[in-house]
């Protein structure tokens, strides 16, 4: 099933991609000073990717725990039920 989450990394990867290629591109291409421009694009390219694996952690950890948090009060209260 598609979601709007899964669009937005599926976009967010395939443009990191696409930013990658062409920095790759032009440090091949690029002579004298400006080839260190497509270096501080790599270093952004990898925070991005580094933003989104952090993300998809922490969404996912942040559902576990509201999961966690709802289905407690019914655990303690069969716990409590079960010794009596």
């Amino acid at each position: 099933m598609i979601t709007p989450r899964g669009i937005i990394v599926v976009v967010t990867a395939a443009s990191l991609a696409a930013a990658f290629v062409v920095i790759a591109v032009w440090f091949i291409v690029s002579t004298g000073s400006a080839r260190l421009e497509p270096i501080v694009g790599v270093l952004g390219i990898l925070a991005g990717i580094t933003g989104l694996v952090a993300e998809r952690w922490a969404a996912s950890r942040e559902a576990r725990d509201a999961a966690l948090r709802a289905v407690m009060p019914s655990c303690s209260a069969r716990l409590r039920s079960s010794r009596t």
